[in-house]
């Protein structure tokens, strides 16, 4: 069976190279599939809400040394939760979209799940890492109360951005709007 992985037809001339061929997956591999991805995702997801959680008890607590602790460990969070569980959708996202019917390329929705979902690992990997990092080194040995809100209250909003379009992409995967693309494009 043909799937096409870059969303062009046989038929498209010479744009016809993105058409690949491949065995349909078993119907076993692609439910396991199926649930990695669901898993990964929606762990992503509660992550996400989780660390938002640490964001808010840092921002109502006057302890400069518990804000440094539970920034430390929301930056290891981002790194042993956050980002395989992010990872992990994406791989398995992307080989769900090369081997089933929907294609890379093909359906709006899933290009579009694929660049939101590349945006949101590297924000997270570089911007909202960098800010936990940062408060964690703005509140280490401190006894100065403001010390990593303004870092603290920029991350609790970047977190609140990332947040909403992880619930958007959960709610494209479910609705799958604005169909195909057409041929040759």
């Amino acid at each position: 069976m043909d799937y096409l992985i870059w969303g062009v037809t046989e038929g498209g001339g010479a744009a016809s190279i993105g058409a690949v061929t491949h065995r349909r997956l078993h119907r076993r591999t692609r439910q396991t599939l199926r649930i990695v991805h669901l898993i990964s995702a929606l762990g992503w997801l509660g992550a996400a809400i989780s660390q938002l959680g640490t964001g808010f008890m840092v921002l109502n607590s006057d302890d400069v040394a518990l804000r440094h602790h539970i920034f430390e460990l929301g930056s290891a969070a981002g790194l042993v939760v956050c980002a395989p569980l992010a990872t992990i959708a994406a791989v398995t996202g992307i080989l769900l979209g090369a081997w089933t019917e929907w294609g890379l390329l093909r359906s709006r929705w899933v290009t579009v799940k694929l660049v939101v979902t590349v945006a949101l690992i590297v924000f997270g990997s570089t911007v909202l890492g960098g800010l936990s990092a940062r408060v964690a080194t703005d509140t280490v040995g401190t006894t100065d109360p403001t010390a990593g809100i303004a870092s603290a209250r920029i991350s609790l909003i970047a977190g609140c951005g990332a947040l909403l379009l992880l619930v958007a992409l959960t709610v494209i995967s479910v609705v799958k709007p604005w169909g195909r693309r057409a041929a040759g494009r």
